[in-house]
């Protein structure tokens, strides 16, 4: 799912993830959110995501009955810079796509007006 807001049984502020994928048949599931913060800020920013998502992580394996939930922040400075454990996190092939499509939808939301 992309750019979607899950519903919960309960109120969690933080529940419109960027991506959240999830394998039904192994039960798991991955919420991957995006930022591109200042590059001297991408630490705080990448542990911050994490933080934000708790909440979520325990409510989608509550209701969708999922084994394992994972919360995976892609955090990229803004002049290109990563964090150690981004870059090692597995999903670095796949920074430049999700970077551009972050930035493809910031862009369709500033043409709006907003």
């Amino acid at each position: 799912m992309w750019d979607v807001s899950i519903q919960c049984d309960h109120a969690i502020e933080a529940r419109r993830t960027d991506i959240v994928v999830a394998n039904k048949q192994e039960r798991k599931c991955t919420i991957i959110d995006i930022a591109v913060p200042a590059d001297n800020r991408i630490g705080e920013k990448e542990n911050e995501k994490v933080e934000k998502y708790q909440g979520l992580k325990r409510e989608i394996a509550r209701m969708w009955n999922m084994r394992a939930v994972q919360v995976v922040p892609i955090v990229v400075g803004s002049l290109g810079s990563v964090t150690k454990k981004t870059w090692t996190s597995g999903w670095e092939s796949l920074i430049p796509i999700l970077v551009f499509h972050y930035y493809r939808k910031l862009h369709y939301w500033e043409r709006r007006g907003f």
